[in-house]
């Protein structure tokens, strides 16, 4: 009995640690386009992207769709890449019609096309 508790803790390992990468890729990424580093988010939401399309990630997946385009519209909006921006943005209103963007926290240019999404 005892060692099919260890199996089963051993199976569940890894599950554990690859949620924890993704939340750990979340945070680096919220952190990069805090700190205007739009080029390295955009890389670390690529890297966020592939980890939630793993098999098993499905729940995950659900819950960083609309972040994972918001921070990429960010992104491009501050890179200078406005249709790019724009079709995240409106992939990000899909999930919540309602929301807003923080002017005082993004940049202007990301504040601009968000409102023209």
């Amino acid at each position: 009995m005892k060692k099919l508790g260890i199996a089963l803790l051993a199976l569940s390992l890894p599950g554990a640690l690859a949620a924890q990468s993704v939340v750990e890729l979340f945070q680096k990424a919220k952190t990069q386009v805090k700190s205007a580093s739009y080029v390295d988010a955009l890389k670390t939401l690529d890297a966020l992207d592939a980890e939630t399309a793993k098999p098993g990630h499905e729940a995950e997946r659900k819950q960083v769709d609309p972040p994972l385009a918001f921070y990429r519209g960010v992104c491009d909006a501050a890179l200078g890449k406005k249709e790019e921006a724009k079709s995240q943005f409106i992939a990000y209103l899909g999930f919540s019609p309602n929301a807003s963007i923080d002017g005082a926290a993004y940049p202007k240019k990301a504040v601009t096309i968000f409102e023209e999404a």
